[in-house]
């Protein structure tokens, strides 16, 4: 950038700079609120996502829960006699 050589030319030169600093403050306020808005996106989408995978674990922790009424233990084989033996 060339320095100026006239009192005119340095008043033009720091409207251009006040004006040039302006838009590049309003810039990074647009930035900002631009970021804000993307944070507070994807934190609500992390909270959607961690709200599914635990209800999909619930729900799997309850497929392999085994309730009261269910019967869970295996039948002993019985022999010809009618006796029950140990089936290893």
């Amino acid at each position: 950038m060339e320095l100026p050589s006239t009192l005119e030319h340095c008043y033009q030169t720091i409207r251009q700079l006040l004006e040039e600093n302006a838009a590049l403050r309003k810039s990074g306020a647009d930035f900002g609120h631009l970021a804000e808005r993307l944070n507070a996106a994807l934190t609500e989408e992390r909270g959607h996502a961690a709200a599914h995978r635990s209800q999909n674990r619930a729900r799997a922790n309850r497929k392999l829960r085994w309730t009261a009424g269910e019967d869970r233990v295996e039948r002993w084989p019985v022999n010809v006699a009618g006796e029950q033996t140990c089936a290893m």
